[in-house]
């Protein structure tokens, strides 16, 4: 087998775990909104515009949307917190699962750290230090969504 033929394959199995975690947090996240909102709608506006073109608006509504039917923008988060944290563990061989969290926040934080940030993102951006908040500074329920990433990632690599 080609080098070539390998790293085609091992890109294959990586990519096939992406989609499984990020469709996996994608599914957890809606658990936990039906659970405090019911059928709710969960609205937010896509730029994808294949998307819009095929449903005729620019407004998805997460809570009734499985992951495989979001729009690309949509998936992206969702498949980035799922990479870095198969980066974490595969590629940076991070067995501490805290450190592996940290990971996750810290490329989430290059991702995003130059958004504009509003009142309602004081749990993620400290105005008083005027950058995203570290890991370490985050509250339990924010240091949460990282980790969830890690533990899908985790479960996913042992099947």
């Amino acid at each position: 087998m080609s080098e070539e033929t390998v790293q085609t394959a091992e890109q294959i199995y990586r990519n096939e775990l992406v989609e499984k975690v990020a469709s996996k947090a994608h599914a957890l996240w809606q658990e936990g909104w039906r659970k405090d909102h019911g059928n709710e709608p969960r609205e937010k506006d896509t730029t994808d515009q294949k998307w819009i073109d095929e449903k005729h608006t620019n407004k998805v509504d997460l809570n009734k949307t499985d992951y495989k039917n979001l729009p690309e923008d949509w998936q992206l988060e969702n498949k980035m917190g799922a990479t870095s944290a198969l980066e974490a563990i595969l590629d940076k061989k991070i067995t501490d699962f805290e450190k592996a969290s940290t990971y996750v926040h810290e490329k989430w934080i290059e991702r995003n750290g130059e958004k504009d940030y509003t009142i309602k993102d004081k749990e993620l951006y400290s105005t008083e230090l005027n950058r995203c908040k570290t890991y370490e500074e985050l509250s339990e329920t924010q240091k949460e969504k990282d980790r969830l990433f890690v533990r899908l990632a985790l479960e996913t690599i042992k099947k």
